[in-house]
């Protein structure tokens, strides 16, 4: 992660915890099961229900559970991530539930997550200060601008700048199909910026762009999950020495099973978004399955896709025009629906060689072709499809 997005991190996790008074809620807690441990009484056993209760509001429903894959891995690198949001909550529910027959226990480890707690809410206002001392900016979205994080193992692209170069083009292409299908054309994908700790690429795009992106790739990833669990087994099958034949059949049926469902999806995909003219439907449906499947093939890889989008807020002094309306709502569900897709974009680490072979490219280090190549073959293949279909 680059500094002005460490920057936007640290300033959204200030916002919360001032917000929510999360650091005074919890020293409140800590004080009163202290006080409950030295003297058991009618007040101080109620304060510390109320304390308790304090927490719990201070930490349901926070930003930071909302966080994307790659600030909730950075929150993780800075040492926060159990010292936020519903983690926190568990981490002190979990703590209580367990000492409840020590309460002198109870409250000491409390007082430690308190003090964890402190330390961490003083970096993070040191590090804004250091940041703003710096005339570092902060990456943050205006309002209503939308993004997507592309994260690429630098293992897929051997930390070759040509590898990377050529591996940019096929997601580029990949893109592409999902682009036309939700706006009717392609979507020029600006660069917003690019992190070398990780090869993380950050686009900015229109929010139907990204609703459908967020939509797909939600629903791609939930898919894989069931072949993950093949991937799983078929590593196990490798350790213990199962014969290579039935190891081929896992991976066999893997792609199989993976490709029909991406087939399902490419044809709900452009049902759904697609509003041009009805010849362009089949060679699109093609389009969009070539791009699922090389999608596929890099989540198995652990590639990861992120979308983030920050809300509009509407002046109550402004009057809207119909159109203006309608754009505003429909702004409004793209938000809500990247938001609910969140959780089923979460990173998934994958360990073993990838399962899935839906497109060309053999492995991460065998790169057959280039985006170029795909979209060559994907047009024959279209072809084939119209023919098919107006006969």
């Amino acid at each position: 992660m680059n500094a002005e997005r460490l920057h936007a991190l640290l300033k959204s996790l200030s916002k919360e915890f001032i917000e929510r008074k999360t650091a005074e809620k919890v020293i409140t807690l800590s004080v009163a099961l202290t006080e409950l441990a030295n003297n058991s009484t009618t007040a101080t056993q109620e304060a510390f229900v109320t304390a308790k209760e304090d927490v719990e509001t201070a930490l349901t429903d926070s930003a930071s559970d909302c966080f994307s894959p790659t600030w909730q891995q950075a929150l993780k690198e800075i040492r926060g991530n159990d010292l936020c949001g519903k983690t926190l909550a568990d981490r002190i529910e979990n703590t209580i539930q367990s000492n409840q027959l020590t309460p002198a226990v109870c409250a000491q480890k409390i007082t430690e997550i308190s003090e964890d707690f402190r330390r961490f809410t003083k970096a993070v206002r040191n590090g804004i200060f250091a940041f703003e001392e710096f005339g570092i900016g902060a990456e943050e979205l205006g309002a209503g601008e939308c993004e997507i994080g592309i994260l690429i193992p630098r293992d897929a692209v051997d930390g070759k700048l040509y590898d990377f170069g050529k591996e940019l083009q096929n997601l580029t292409y990949f893109f592409d199909a999902i682009s036309e299908v939700s706006t009717g054309k392609k979507d020029p994908l600006h660069i917003r910026s690019i992190s070398s700790s990780e090869l993380l690429v950050f686009l900015v795009a229109g929010f139907r762009f990204c609703k459908c992106l967020a939509e797909t790739v939600g629903t791609l990833v939930d898919l894989y999950k069931k072949v993950l669990e093949l991937k799983q087994a078929r590593n196990d099958y490798l350790k213990k020495g199962i014969p290579e034949n039935i190891v081929k059949q896992v991976e066999e049926h893997a792609n199989t099973q993976m490709q029909e469902d991406i087939h399902k999806l490419s044809v709900k995909v452009v049902e759904d978004y697609y509003k041009g003219e009805t010849g362009r439907k089949n060679e699109l449906t093609v389009f969009v399955e070539r791009s699922l499947g090389g999608l596929a093939d890099r989540i198995d890889r652990g590639y990861n896709i992120e979308i983030r989008i920050e809300q509009i807020i509407a002046s109550s002094d402004e009057k809207e025009d119909e159109k203006a309306e309608q754009e505003r709502l429909e702004f409004q569900k793209a938000v809500e629906s990247i938001r609910i897709m969140a959780p089923n974009m979460q990173y998934l680490k994958t360990e073993g060689k990838p399962i899935l072979m839906l497109s060309e490219e053999k492995t991460p280090k065998e790169k057959q072709s280039s985006g170029q190549s795909i979209q060559k073959q994907t047009v024959k293949k279209a072809k084939k499809v119209s023919k098919k279909a107006s006969r």
